[in-house]
C-alpha cells in the first residue's frame, strides 16, 4: 500500500467516524475502498440505455400533458453529492418536454 493510499484511507476512517449515521455499512466501503470496486456493477449497453432513455421520455411527455390538463402540481427532486450526475440525468430526461411546463430550479446549499 503507498503512503498516498495510507493517507487517503486515513481520511476515509476519519470522515466514517464522524459520519452522521448516513452510512448503513461502513465496512463494506472499506473494503471496497481497498480492493477497488467490484466487477458486479456493469455499464448499461448504449441500446438499452437509448431505448430505456426514450421510454422515461415519452412518460414524462405524457405526464406532463396529464398535469396541465388537470391542474395538479407537482415536483421531482434530485438529491446527491456534487458531481454524481444529476445535472446531466435531469438535462437528458427534460429534453422533449415543453418548457413552459416544466421548470429546472438549482436549489443552494442548505445553511443550518
Amino acid at each position: 500500500m503507498s503512503k498516498n493510499h495510507k493517507h487517503d484511507m486515513a481520511a476515509v476512517l476519519d470522515a466514517l467516524d464522524h459520519s452522521d449515521g448516513d452510512v448503513d455499512h461502513p465496512q463494506e466501503i472499506l473494503v471496497e475502498l481497498q480492493e477497488g470496486f467490484s466487477s458486479d456493477h456493469k455499464r448499461l449497453e448504449k441500446k438499452t440505455y437509448e431505448k430505456e432513455l426514450a421510454r422515461l421520455q415519452s412518460e414524462l411527455v405524457k405526464m406532463q400533458y396529464w398535469v396541465k390538463a388537470t391542474g395538479f402540481r407537482m415536483i421531482i427532486l434530485f438529491e446527491g453529492r456534487d458531481a454524481a450526475g444529476k445535472g446531466g440525468s435531469i438535462k437528458r430526461l427534460t429534453e422533449p418536454m415543453n418548457p413552459r411546463g416544466c421548470r429546472v430550479v438549482a436549489l443552494g446549499t442548505p445553511s443550518d
